[in-house]
């Protein structure tokens, strides 16, 4: 083993909305409680009981970690205070990445290089967001875990993305995804789920098999990205600060009046509960009593949604009695193991949307 590093591990997770860690020494680490498995702060975000998080909180020492001779960081054995538990059970699937953002992520992720493409030894490596916020590349993430397509991880900081990746994908957005068999890079998420689909035909469909009930499902998927739930949600919930930048910043445009947003989102709400959830009768999902791409589309921007509109603007999304078939919609896909494995929570959501989006609170909670 080559020299050990002190690191300290703290134990309060209040105002954790900062930015992951970015320090070459770390001489300071805050573990899992700031970044968990989907790199989200909260308990909720990367899924770990209460019971295991109350121990998480106790841990207040100093520990080690050591770096081998291949270069790979591991830490030493510690307990903590109470000598309960293993305080590096905290740590269990994650892996160090000293000089990088996030300080530490789950160990499917490779360092934010352009070489890691090259070095992942799985089928599918996903380029996302640093903190796991992104809902399109939530989108790819959930196809990937319900395909259990193995697949690494790529992570990129939204607000400084390195030269090498700007210059791999054109729009310079995430998500995007290398694919192994031939070095094909593909961006945007839709087309990155079809690219799945088509790929991966061995794994767990999100797709009608058969020809012609495939094409129906894809323009249903059409139908729904037409609709624009999302872009009304976020513009109710953000009193217009997601309506698209062109149009918000135009001289002279007038603030957006809450009530005409909360129609324009109702009405194609009505549409999603009323035309969409309806068209398959047999089940809770848009295609019926099977989960499929259709759902993945939409479910990353509504589970945003169901975060912020109580608290921003007094509008229950999630088990509001005027949408029942909503409801079941969100109680089938909450209870899908895949989603559970990616999905946020309500609290690091609304934060988000009030520090980044700074969206006024309307509703006094």
């Amino acid at each position: 083993m080559l020299a050990a590093q002190k690191l300290t591990r703290t134990g309060s997770c209040s105002a954790r909305v900062s930015n992951p860690l970015n320090t070459s020494s770390l001489p300071s680490y805050v573990p899992a409680l700031s970044v968990g498995p989907q790199c989200r702060p909260y308990r909720s975000s990367f899924g770990v009981s209460s019971r295991r998080q109350e121990a998480a909180l106790r841990v207040a020492q100093v520990e080690t970690f050591s770096v081998d001779a291949t270069g790979s960081l591991t830490w030493d054995a510690h307990k903590d205070p109470n000598g309960s538990m293993p305080a590096t059970a905290i740590l269990e699937g994650y892996t160090l990445r000293p000089g990088q953002v996030p300080a530490a992520a789950p160990t499917s992720t490779l360092p934010t290089r352009p070489d890691s493409f090259q070095r992942s030894s799985k089928p599918v490596v996903l380029v996302r967001d640093t903190n796991g916020w992104c809902p399109f590349c939530e989108r790819v993430w959930i196809a990937l875990e319900e395909k259990q397509i193995p697949y690494d991880c790529v992570l990129i900081e939204l607000y400084n993305k390195p030269t090498w990746y700007k210059d791999l994908v054109p729009t310079a957005l995430v998500p995007a995804v290398a694919f192994s068999e031939d070095g094909s890079v593909v961006w945007e998420s839709k087309d990155i789920l079809l690219a799945l689909e088509e790929r991966f035909p061995a794994t767990t469909p999100l797709l009608p098999t058969e020809t012609e009930e495939r094409t129906k499902a894809l323009e249903f998927m059409s139908e729904l990205e037409d609709c624009g739930i999302d872009k009304h949600g976020y513009a109710f919930m953000t009193g217009g600060r997601m309506i698209g930048r062109a149009a918000q910043n135009a001289p002279g445009t007038p603030a957006p009046d809450i009530a005409s947003l909360e129609k324009a989102f109702v009405s194609v709400l009505d549409w999603f509960e009323g035309t969409a959830l309806t068209r398959h009768t047999e089940g809770p999902y848009l295609l019926g009593e099977h989960f499929s791409l259709l759902d993945v589309m939409v479910i990353s921007s509504m589970e945003r949604l169901a975060a912020g509109l109580p608290k921003f603007r007094g509008f229950e999304l999630r088990s509001n009695p005027k949408y029942p078939n909503t409801a079941a919609w969100f109680e089938a896909i909450s209870a899908r193991p895949a989603y559970q494995k990616v999905c946020s929570d309500d609290q690091t959501l609304q934060l988000l949307f009030q520090v980044r989006r700074h969206v006024i609170l309307l509703v006094v909670p």
